[in-house]
């Protein structure tokens, strides 16, 4: 045998897969245990041929037996190899390469119950990673490779117990499946929102959401995933049981968890954790916890809760420990740390800093600080609100704005007069530690109208008397004019609930002077004083 000649002979093959001219040429032999050596040198006899092949590809001492009469060399060959190699002709050559070709099988069977058919079962192979549904009679069919057999096959589905067979054909015994037992204290009925939301039945198929329902005790850590789509990728549809370090999507990622990074230039879908970082261009829906960061163009929601950042650029949903940025709104059940949004924040609980351009609530306490362009809104304050309108059922802390609407705060409508205006009308809103005061009056000498912004604090010193002190600062509605800063204190004493007489001193200052004077007047409480 001219073994040399193997690898020139290959680069110049250019037959079928079985030669014409020499695979089909009558042979006859008999041959009982004899070296295979032998065997090929009769059949190059008989064919009037060469065989070619690499040395290592043969055991040339095996002892075979092969019995031919008239019989095709092709038949022969097949007898002796099975298919395990692939005969290519090359001149005077018969050429013996090692074939390509990988056989499969179809394991079909079908899944019953004390009933009958069990539709929408998962039949799932834990080691090959490959998965199937049955169809509405209980049929399945499951396409793998001949020689990954034997191998194990698990059934699953809600509400049955999960089943495993070993299966050493094509056609395994049908499947029974057994109805899971539940003691009534154990029944919980759960809402999953990343199942039931439309971008989950939008973007992923039934199939594989089902599949994700039926296997909930097997997942497999693998180091990275790549995809196109769910169910398509490396994982197949088993992804959405694998856990990955990294995760590449073309466009969306269905999966039970990350551990590195996941990026996608639409979406990620994640049934479990991550960490630490997951990036799209649209979306991020997260069905456990997300520690670190997770970035998107639209839209990021995490069930669990968050330990670090979501940034999006509309919306952002979470809950947890960490910051909520986004360009439009945010949206936490229970949220330690900061939100800041383009138009709106909101939380059930709420510790840090809360910043929007146009309003912010929390729906039960805050500890912290509100800030936005108009509107602030808790249940209960123990911390700061600054805006234009600010309210709270109950509050210890402060708020800071034109109109603060507080539960057990403050609110009173007082009409008095002072050395500067013949009548002046304020509104205060607020608590006892810091109330806001718009105020407009009338001068004296001019008849000119002043409004005027301030702030005060109500102190208490006896039983009934309680004194204010407050800080206004007046503008002129003409230019020409300028504005003033005035302190005052008053004293205050019950005429008549809700009257209320006031009086006491002022300090002025103006640009060029400073002066003292006085005021009194009556304070109307429309709302019970804390």
């Amino acid at each position: 045998m001219k073994n040399w000649l193997v690898t020139f002979l290959g680069i110049l093959l250019s037959g079928t897969l079985f030669a014409q001219k020499y695979v089909d040429r009558k042979v006859s032999l008999q041959a009982e245990r004899e070296p295979l050596r032998t065997v090929l040198t009769e059949l190059e006899k008989q064919g009037g041929f060469y065989f070619s092949y690499d040395s290592k590809l043969l055991k040339l001492d095996s002892i075979v037996s092969v019995r031919a009469n008239q019989q095709t060399l092709r038949s022969v060959l097949h007898t002796l190899f099975q298919e395990r190699f692939q005969f290519k002709e090359s001149g005077e050559h018969l050429v013996i390469l090692p074939t390509n070709y990988e056989k499969y099988i179809n394991v079909t069977g079908q899944v019953l119950d004390d009933t009958g058919p069990v539709d929408f079962v998962s039949v799932y192979s834990k080691d090959l990673l490959l998965v199937t549904l049955t169809d509405e009679s209980g049929l399945y069919r499951l396409k793998v490779k001949e020689k990954i057999l034997p191998f194990t096959l698990t059934f699953s589905r809600l509400g049955y117990k999960d089943t495993s067979i070993l299966v050493t054909n094509s056609h395994p015994e049908n499947i029974r499946l057994q109805a899971k037992d539940y003691l009534l204290q154990e029944v919980r009925i759960q809402h999953n929102p990343i199942e039931r939301s439309f971008l989950s039945r939008w973007f992923v198929s039934k199939k594989l959401r089902i599949h994700s329902r039926n296997i909930t005790h097997f997942f497999v850590n693998t180091p990275y995933q790549l995809s196109l789509f769910p169910g398509v990728g490396t994982q197949g549809r088993m992804a959405t049981k694998s856990i990955n370090k990294v995760s590449l999507n073309t466009t969306g990622g269905y999966t039970s968890g990350t551990e590195g990074v996941e990026l996608s230039g639409a979406f990620n879908i994640t049934r479990g954790d991550v960490r630490y970082v997951q990036a799209a261009g649209l979306f991020n829906l997260v069905e456990g916890e997300m520690k670190g960061g997770q970035f998107s163009g639209a839209y990021n929601y995490v069930h669990g809760g968050i330990k670090g950042v979501q940034a999006a650029g509309i919306g952002n949903q979470s809950s947890g420990k960490g910051a909520q940025l986004s360009g439009l709104f945010n949206k936490a059940n229970d949220l330690k740390g900061f939100q800041a949004a383009g138009f709106f924040n909101h939380s059930t609980d709420f510790a840090g800093l809360q910043m929007a351009g146009f309003m912010n609530i929390v729906s039960n306490s805050l500890e912290g600080v509100q800030v936005a362009g108009f509107y602030n809104q808790t249940k209960e304050l123990r911390g700061v609100q600054i805006g234009m309108v600010n309210r709270a059922k109950r509050s210890s802390g402060y708020s800071i704005g034109l109109l603060n609407l507080i539960g057990n705060g403050n609110a009173n409508f007082s009409l008095g007069t002072s050395e500067f205006l013949v009548w002046n009308a304020s509104l205060k809103t607020g608590n006892k530690k810091l109330y806001t005061i718009l105020t407009l009056g009338k001068e004296w000498k001019t008849e000119h109208i002043w409004p005027g912004v301030g702030l005060g604090r109500e102190l208490t010193i006896g039983k009934q008397v309680t004194s204010l002190l407050e800080y206004v600062h007046y503008m002129s509605v003409k230019e020409e004019d300028p504005s003033y800063h005035r302190f005052q204190f008053m004293l205050t004493y019950p005429a008549h609930f809700p009257l209320q007489i006031m009086a006491g001193p002022s300090f002025t200052l103006e640009p060029d002077k400073h002066t003292w004077g006085a005021q009194a007047g009556l304070a109307w409480y429309f709302r019970k004083k804390s």
